[in-house]
């Protein structure tokens, strides 16, 4: 966004998924709404400062980079401060209206507390990370990608996680998102299934997409 551009979800209404994972690793927020028959996708993510470039070298993915470049935004010290994730989400919910977050429950307490702390009401709502709970979300996520309804700017760290993360499947056929490998992230996967979720939810094979995950534009 460039001097007094609108931000591209500037007055919608968006769904929004919320994955914290663990302070020293990748943090994600997943913003989507329907315009135009699309579903626009934007997506943010936290990483902290200190650490950073060791990260990216035992990874082997240039998190540095996209930290320069804007696509990963660093907090002081070692950890993912939540204060600094909920000061960044309250920036960007000034430009849209956060109809539903669906977030992991996983230190949900602790971030529950700085949204509080700020003085902030958002409509939060849990979304379980089982099968359950995920597998109608992959559905809603999987019909978007065949029918090429999902439009995410190619997001470089988004792409990332969509290529570390394979399907599991329970004994019913029911489906969760799974790692790749050991220190793959999916983070932001796992919050964009969940904030596709919290709109329509369609029927729709997921399992090609994630193989080629630059099908999404």
């Amino acid at each position: 966004m460039c001097g007094d551009e609108p931000a591209p979800y500037y007055g919608e209404m968006v769904g929004v998924g919320l994955d914290l994972s663990a302070r020293a690793d990748l943090t994600a927020a997943v913003l989507a709404f329907e315009r135009d028959g699309l579903r626009h996708v934007h997506a943010f993510f936290w990483m902290p400062e200190q650490g950073l470039n060791e990260k990216s070298r035992r990874d082997r993915v240039p998190y540095d980079l996209w930290a320069e470049q804007g696509f990963i935004k660093t907090t002081p010290g070692g950890s993912v401060d939540y204060e600094y994730v909920v000061a960044d989400l309250a920036e960007v919910f000034s430009d849209c209206i956060p109809g539903q977050i669906m977030f992991d429950r996983w230190r949900m307490d602790v971030f529950q507390k700085e949204i509080e702390r700020a003085g902030l009401d958002w409509p939060m709502e849990p979304h379980g990370q089982g099968f359950k709970d995920m597998s109608p979300a992959l559905d809603t996520l999987e019909a978007d990608l065949l029918n090429n309804r999902i439009r995410h700017g190619m997001n470089p760290v988004l792409t990332m996680c969509a290529a570390n993360a394979v399907l599991t499947r329970d004994p019913a056929g029911n489906r969760k998102l799974d790692k790749h490998r050991a220190n793959g992230r999916i983070d932001g996967m796992v919050a964009l299934a969940m904030s596709v979720n919290c709109t329509l939810k369609k029927t729709g094979n997921l399992t090609s997409w994630l193989s080629d995950p630059v099908v999404m534009r």
